[in-house]
């Protein structure tokens, strides 16, 4: 039986002070340190105000007292080149993000002892590159294929359905009314200072957000793989991305039926555009950025072309910092050589990394920084420690949020399907 998990525990002193003490978690140095959120704060001043003594006692207060979550702060980022779309990223003040960096170190690995092997994202020990190849193996002898987007997932799953997943929590009532109000919790355009007004949605970008995306749909996931594996089917979802594969076109349009009819129950809906039906021995289809098709498994030249955009994106808009370009770029690679070719893996990195324009990033390179660098690079030099749960997570309001991993070791390298 889990134990229940209560606010001393994800308090502890050692846990806190290994999250933001004298040598800071290498987390924190993945954002754009210069970055201010909603209260003024950035990550590197917020460090440099406080001593390690007392950002330690800072944020066990505030886990202990249950202080109401601070506004987000919140980025529309493009989506992808030519496209007038955007997707949110929020981002939580610097104290509650280590609040949240403690909660989801258990809650993620909850999540995995809970969820169904048809979430295939922000899972630990799970390399995207296996899902990948696993769905490839898969189609070989259920090769039709299509790829159904779930519309708006984030923004409009019901309140009533999280607020079930946090009661069902192995947690004391404290740990779940936190959970339950950052549900609610106020989001503010960065750039027209408004507030949002929200109904029902999870917030996006944080790193708990994923995870409890995956809670709300795990009853959904295990219904709709029975459903499908009555007519040979099956299906892998990683977020808002559904991949149903089946024996004949047929019956992946009765896996589409299936999965549409579930969705309605949830208050969700099949996006527009999205489920068209591919015989994979003749033609090509992509998911999570990789093409599925005759001539076997490939990274698109229009992936390669979406991925630079996204980062750019992140750069411009002063959410990632050096160390997460670079980690990104890192982890992105180990991505595609268990893919594709080495020596093609690594010409696509080169070839993101030269239509990148960095100058912005010198803005972060400040005298004032460069003792949180120097603290955040000695300790990536030793390796995590022992202690640490997340050892090279995402920071909040980094990720697309489709977002937050029991081991983030695993997760950062591997669950970059679509994402960087």
């Amino acid at each position: 039986m889990n134990q229940v998990m209560t606010l001393e525990r994800l308090a502890s002193f050692a846990a806190v002070n290994d999250l933001v003490g004298a040598r800071p978690d290498r987390r924190w140095g993945r954002a754009s340190l210069a970055t201010l959120r909603s209260d003024g704060h950035s990550i590197a001043s917020w460090f440099e105000t406080h001593t390690p003594e007392e950002r330690t006692k800072l944020v066990r207060e505030a886990l202990l007292g249950q202080e109401p979550w601070g506004p987000l702060l919140r980025v529309q980022i493009p989506k992808k080149p030519g496209s007038v779309a955007t997707r949110p990223i929020d981002m939580p003040l610097v104290l509650d993000q280590a609040r949240l960096y403690l909660i989801n170190a258990w809650l993620s690995k909850h999540a995995h002892r809970v969820l169904t092997r048809v979430a295939v994202a922000f899972r630990s020990g799970v390399q995207m590159a296996q899902v990948v190849l696993g769905a490839y193996e898969r189609m070989q002898t259920a090769p039709f294929a299509s790829v159904v987007d779930i519309a708006g997932f984030y923004d409009n799953i019901a309140w009533h359905l999280v607020d079930r997943v946090i009661d069902e929590l192995p947690a004391d009532e404290r740990v779940q009314a936190l959970l339950r109000d950052l549900t609610r919790v106020d989001v503010i355009e960065r750039r027209s200072g408004h507030l949002v007004e929200r109904t029902q949605g999870i917030p996006q970008g944080l790193s708990v957000s994923p995870v409890i995306a995956n809670l709300v749909m795990n009853e959904f996931d295990q219904r709709v793989a029975h459903a499908v594996s009555r007519f040979g089917g099956s299906v892998r979802r990683y977020c808002d991305d559904i991949l149903p594969l089946a024996p004949s076109r047929d019956a992946n349009q009765r896996a589409i039926d299936i999965l549409r009819d579930r969705l309605a129950r949830l208050g969700l809906k099949i996006k527009a555009g999205t489920g068209k039906i591919a015989d994979t021995r003749a033609d090509a289809i992509t998911w999570l950025g990789i093409s599925f098709g005759p001539a076997g498994l490939d990274v698109p030249s229009a992936t390669i072309d979406k991925k630079a955009f996204e980062l750019q994106g992140k750069i411009d808009h002063a959410i990632i910092g050096p160390e997460g370009v670079e980690d990104r770029l890192m982890s992105l690679h180990k991505h595609y050589r268990r893919i594709i070719q080495p020596g093609r893996a690594q010409k696509l990195i080169a070839s993101i990394r030269e239509r990148l324009i960095t100058t912005k990033l010198s803005l972060t390179r400040k005298e004032d920084l460069e003792n949180l660098r120097t603290l955040i690079n000695d300790r990536q030099s030793r390796g995590p420690y022992p202690s640490q749960g997340n050892p090279r997570g995402q920071p909040d309001g980094l990720d697309d949020h489709r977002g937050g991993p029991t081991n983030q070791g695993n997760r950062r390298e591997d669950d970059l399907g679509r994402h960087l």
